[in-house]
């Protein structure tokens, strides 16, 4: 009886940790890494599209670290994947050539920070950016140029009440 209770246990235990180790996003979805994202097309303001990434979490709670925010970029690997998944999504929002990320000055000051609050890693402004027109552009977009044949993905600041297409992240449990 003592050995069926161990053999329980210890089924149980590496089903659990498999369970971990394998973690699925919810539908709708994609998984890049240790982060679940998914693409919106309706075209929101930054305060808008942020508050909607807010009503999705992880594990169904409100911890903070389970709460989804606008997407933030870590590195040239996922700003590739974001700029691939906006890609494969975007024709559902009328081919939009902006994507609202997670950065943005907060109350207008000096300095950009992410939503998420993730330490700043990485960045891709375009050339001669950020650069403010009009003193007003505190959140940040990736947007599409066509050059010399190539397509940039890289970053501009705009105005946060300018509307656009969006992608929300959240990390996995």
């Amino acid at each position: 009886m003592q050995r069926a209770m161990l053999f329980a246990l210890c089924l149980l235990t590496i089903l659990g940790v498999a369970s971990l180790s394998y973690a699925e996003c919810p539908a709708y979805w994609t998984r890049f890494r240790r982060h679940c994202y998914r693409f919106f097309g309706a075209h929101k303001t930054w305060s808008e599209a942020e508050g909607h990434c807010n009503s999705f979490s992880s594990n169904g709670h409100s911890d903070e670290e389970a709460i989804a925010h606008l997407v933030s970029i870590n590195s040239q690997a996922e700003n590739d994947f974001i700029y691939t998944l906006w890609a494969s999504s975007r024709e559902t929002a009328g081919n939009a050539s902006q994507l609202w990320l997670g950065f943005y000055k907060p109350n207008g000051r000096n300095y950009f920070t992410w939503s998420d609050s993730r330490d700043i890693d990485f960045t891709f402004w375009d050339i001669q950016r950020p650069n403010n027109v009009g003193g007003n552009e505190d959140c940040v977009e990736m947007w599409e140029e066509e050059i010399e044949n190539h397509r940039l993905k890289s970053w501009n600041d705009r105005p946060c009440l300018n509307r656009a297409s969006y992608i929300c992240k959240m990390q996995l449990d």
